[in-house]
C-alpha cells in the first residue's frame, strides 16, 4: 500500500476551495432565509451560488481523487 504525500501546495488549494464553498453555501443560505419577498436578482444570485457550490463540490472531489490515484 502506498501513501500520498500532501504538500502545502495541495493544502492551499484544497482550504481555499473548502472557504470559497462554505462562503457561497452561507451567502445563499442568508439569502434564501432573510429575504422575505425576494426579487429576480436575488432568485439569480441564489441559483448562481447554488451552481458555483456544486462545482467546488466536484473540485473537491475531484482534488481528493487526483490525488488517491497519485
Amino acid at each position: 500500500m502506498t501513501t500520498a504525500t500532501v504538500t502545502t501546495h495541495f493544502k492551499m488549494i484544497f482550504i481555499s476551495v473548502l472557504l470559497l464553498e462554505v462562503a457561497l453555501l452561507l451567502a445563499m443560505n442568508g439569502m434564501a432565509i432573510f429575504v422575505h419577498d425576494p426579487t429576480e436578482v436575488v432568485k439569480n444570485s441564489i441559483s448562481t451560488c447554488s451552481t458555483l457550490a456544486t462545482a467546488g463540490f466536484g473540485a473537491i472531489c475531484g482534488l481528493i481523487g487526483g490525488k488517491a490515484i497519485n
